[in-house]
């Protein structure tokens, strides 16, 4: 019997898994945004328009004023009346009020408003009317003007 010696040597031999190495992470300089929390309390620095820019900005806010009432909404007029008494044409304020107060009577807000665009324009009488039909639809705001001016 003839027995051949077979060497099994490289068998037992523990090989490494192969050990994947992931990509390295990439490293960036730019700064996060900031949260809102971080935000807070620091002032805004407004940059100013050239003249040409301001004046398309003003008449694009005028278009889009004009298209708000277009739709015909009285809290588009309400709005509308309220930009206007901010900025002094009491008049015109007054007008859209009116508009607002016809699409809806009931509406204390106009009233009040319209009754402070009538004062600042010397209206008193007409005023101390508004805010007393404030008063009568709940109106807080308009129950305090008639109080101080109204007597």
């Amino acid at each position: 019997m003839l027995v051949t010696a077979v060497s099994f040597a490289g068998c037992n031999k523990k090989t490494a898994p192969e050990t994947k190495v992931a990509p390295a992470a990439k490293t960036t300089t730019e700064k996060k945004p900031a949260t809102l929390d971080e935000l807070k309390g620091k002032p805004v620095q407004a940059k100013e328009l050239p003249a040409d820019k301001k004046e398309a900005v003003m008449k694009t806010t005028s278009e889009v004023k004009d298209a708000l009432l277009e739709d015909g909404s009285y809290k588009s007029y309400y709005e509308s009346g309220y930009a206007k008494h901010n900025s002094g044409d009491f008049q015109s304020a007054i007008n859209d009020f009116s508009k607002s107060i016809e699409l809806n009577p009931d509406y204390s807000d106009a009233y009040n408003f319209r009754g402070m665009s009538k004062y600042k324009s010397g209206d008193k009488s007409g005023a101390c009317s508004d805010w007393k039909r404030a008063v009568e639809l709940g109106n807080g705001g308009a129950s305090e003007m008639a109080q101080r001016y109204c007597q």
